[in-house]
């Protein structure tokens, strides 16, 4: 009653076999671009935490500048104060320091009218890791009691 279509279901298969090549392309294709794009917002992120962690130092170098313009000014033996204009403290050759150089300044402020001696100091770090260079500056005042 009905004719038989000898081979309908052999001709259908063979016309669907190119396209599984078309998707399986398409596929590798998504799947390189999210990859290339996984990989570089790995290198964004390595490259903002390694600039972080500079900028920690650059600014720890900073304050030991100014910890050391306060030794200076104020010896704990009860020395004359030095207030130099300008010292580099090089740091470098400490490990947790490693790249960073610290130029820190001492200004003198005389208040004549009630006579007292105020200290301006001001420290500025630079931390250089080859790829960028970060800086930190530091100000601090202290007077003589």
């Amino acid at each position: 009653m009905y004719p038989k279509r000898p081979n309908s279901h052999l001709l259908s298969l063979s016309l669907q076999g190119g396209s599984a090549i078309v998707i399986a392309v398409f596929i590798i294709v998504v799947m390189s671009l999210l990859a290339a794009a996984l990989t570089r917002m790995l290198q964004d992120s390595q490259d903002s935490i390694a600039y972080e962690v500079y900028g920690t130092r650059a600014y720890l170098a900073a304050n030991a500048g100014i910890e050391h313009g306060f030794v200076k000014l104020f010896p704990l033996g009860g020395g004359s104060e030095v207030c130099n204009s300008v010292t580099v403290l090089d740091l470098s050759a400490q490990t947790a320091f490693h790249g960073c150089t610290v130029n820190y300044s001492c200004n003198e402020i005389t208040e004549t009218a009630i006579n007292l001696k105020q200290y301006r100091l001001e420290s500025t770090a630079q931390c250089d890791a080859g790829k960028f260079v970060t800086r930190r500056k530091i100000q601090a005042q202290a007077k003589e009691l």
